[in-house]
């Protein structure tokens, strides 16, 4: 966060559930999320507040893991419900 303020860009650091709030309704053009979908306790609630916050047209891109993959078989203990019952 330091790193990205010190070349000048505007960083909000904190949990999506919280920080998203912050912005007014229809604000982004694009919103990007890496890898952390597995992480939310509800998904589902966290992309409808999501895509409240992105323009009309405004995409939302994101990527998480497979379920079936080596990671999803290795890791799934330690991520929330997005999977559901494995």
């Amino acid at each position: 966060v330091e790193k990205a303020r010190s070349h000048g860009f505007s960083v909000e650091c904190g949990q999506i559930e919280d920080t998203i709030q912050n912005y007014p309704d229809n604000y982004f053009d694009v919103i990007i999320t890496s890898m952390v979908v597995e992480h939310f306790f509800d998904p589902f609630d966290v992309f409808q507040k999501i895509t409240k916050k992105l323009k009309p047209a405004g995409q939302l891109l994101f990527s998480t893991v497979i379920r079936d993959s080596i990671d999803g078989k290795l890791y799934k203990e330690f991520w929330g419900n997005i999977f559901g019952k494995w």
